[in-house]
């Protein structure tokens, strides 16, 4: 699903709606991508998974710490 940018405008208080135009909307879209390089990431619960994992003590080598790494690593995947 695609955010509709009629949809985004309705929902704006009726006074800043009479600012806001869809070619506007259009036009910053393509300033911030532009600006971001289009550098843009799939956001999952994986890296935040990653994260945790290294500070826990869940990524080392050690057998069971490794299994329960691995496990949740996998959980998350499939969410």
């Amino acid at each position: 699903m695609h955010p509709s940018f009629n949809i985004m405008i309705r929902l704006l208080a009726d006074t800043q709606r009479l600012f806001v135009t869809k070619q506007a909307l259009i036009q910053l879209e393509e300033k911030i991508i532009r600006a971001l390089e289009f550098s843009l990431h799939f956001v999952s619960s994986v890296p935040f998974l990653e994260r945790y994992q290294l500070i826990l003590g869940l990524h080392n080598d050690e057998e069971e710490s490794g299994q329960i790494g691995d496990m949740a690593s996998k959980l998350c995947r499939f969410m």
